[in-house]
């Protein structure tokens, strides 16, 4: 282990799948890129062994604070509907004691094995829970902030006007550290989408807060939702500060129906961050960002209560969804650079001229990777695990999935 100022020399790695190369680093960040470089005096050199060298990796939509990572199994078996599991989760929560902040930091370092150094976190803020999870990842936050950086959107999981307080609440929220004011299906769980649309965006413009919803809503009603939310985002001069959620209604509608509102998501610098569950139609991906729409990918977030199948990692989720989108492959800018637009996310270490980590992958059968990180001021390297091992796959959880399966 050295010092973050002291040079760091890694040798025959392989940027984005490029030629080996040498990467010399000086003070955390790049400073030469090359065959053969010398090693400065003093330096720590390190072999790549010809592995896969990436940026930090970037997870433009997760729930750490309601993961159920590391705990027992969790087998949902409540009604279809999304208030359902709304519903149950929240009550699952309060009479459990469910711990939000040693759940998220348990999720957060299971992102930080697979190489996710920038994430946005949906944080629940409703009337039976008060502040109590945003204040467990707010710790999060602060613990892990020398290595990951957390971007915190205060989530009215519960519906905005269903329960009296809840916009209090999100008020409240802004100012204790949140950095994103969170929305959720206006039609669909609020009643009211005029309603519930002009209380979020008079609470983000109070806060001057950008601004991401959960649009879970089908067809017809998903694409009223959203022209009411783009009108909104023109009002209120919210341009590139304005995030959809899922947005499954964008792979329901008509083509001429969807290509408008990708245009004016595109004009608005709306940024669509998806999925790509099994039973929902997915955002046509490549239709998406040939409109100009910054698109992002996620899985969906470790192992909540609605959803226990599932695991952490950018490379998954960019694969799945690029898969459900019918295209041929994961473009790079869906697991770093893409998903720092997106999420309106730092992109420091989204690019490869400015880092604080690095990931090497090796393409051979092992498929071990070495990390070099700044930790607490000093740099360090470790071997990595399998990559199954890293995904958090449990055979066990797997063998019950068809039964106890949730939904996104």
């Amino acid at each position: 282990m050295v010092h973050a100022s002291s040079d760091l020399l890694i040798r025959n790695v392989r940027p984005l799948g490029a030629d080996s190369v040498d990467v010399l680093v000086r003070a955390g960040r790049i400073a030469a890129v090359g065959a053969h470089l010398d090693a400065p005096a003093q330096a720590q050199v390190e072999e790549g062994g010809g592995a896969l060298l990436l940026p930090g990796l970037v997870e433009g939509h997760t729930h750490l604070d309601k993961t159920m990572w590391g705990l027992d199994w969790y087998c949902n078996e409540v009604g279809p509907r999304l208030i359902d599991k709304i519903d149950n989760e929240r009550e699952f929560r309060h009479a459990s004691g469910h711990d939000a902040g040693a759940q998220s930091l348990a999720l957060a370092r299971a992102f930080l094995a697979n190489g996710t150094t920038r994430l946005r976190t949906h944080v629940d803020v409703d009337t039976r829970a008060g502040l109590r999870h945003l204040e467990g990842v707010l710790h999060t936050r602060s613990l892990l902030q020398e290595v990951q950086q957390i971007q915190i959107v205060a989530f009215p999981q519960s519906g905005l006007l269903g329960r009296p307080g809840t916009a209090q609440l999100l008020d409240q929220s802004m100012a204790a550290g949140a950095d994103v004011l969170g929305g959720l299906d206006p039609c669909a769980i609020d009643g009211d989408p005029v309603r519930s649309l002009d209380v979020l965006f008079e609470i983000a413009e109070r806060h001057a807060a950008p601004i991401d919803i959960h649009l879970h809503e089908p067809g017809a009603m998903g694409a009223f939702s959203l022209s009411l939310i783009l009108d909104r985002a023109q009002a209120h001069g919210l341009r590139d500060r304005v995030a959809i959620s899922h947005g499954f209604c964008l792979g329901d509608v008509a083509p001429f129906e969807r290509d408008a509102l990708l245009a004016r998501m595109a004009k608005l610098g709306v940024a669509l961050i998806t999925s790509a569950p099994g039973s929902r139609a997915v955002p046509p991906l490549m239709i998406c960002r040939a409109a100009g729409v910054a698109t992002t990918a996620y899985a969906t977030p470790g192992t909540p209560t609605a959803c226990p199948t599932c695991w952490s990692g950018p490379c998954s989720s960019a694969c799945a969804t690029t898969c459900a989108a019918t295209t041929k492959s994961p473009s790079r800018s869906i697991a770093s650079p893409g998903r720092a637009r997106a999420a309106a996310i730092s992109p420091t270490t989204a690019c490869s001229q400015a880092i604080v980590q690095i990931w090497c992958w090796s393409m051979r059968a092992t498929r071990q990777r070495r990390s070099w990180r700044v930790r607490c001021g000093a740099w360090s390297s470790r071997a990595g695990m399998s990559w199954r091992a890293m995904a958090g796959s449990r055979p066990e959880c797997l063998a019950r999935s068809r039964r106890c399966r949730g939904v996104n």
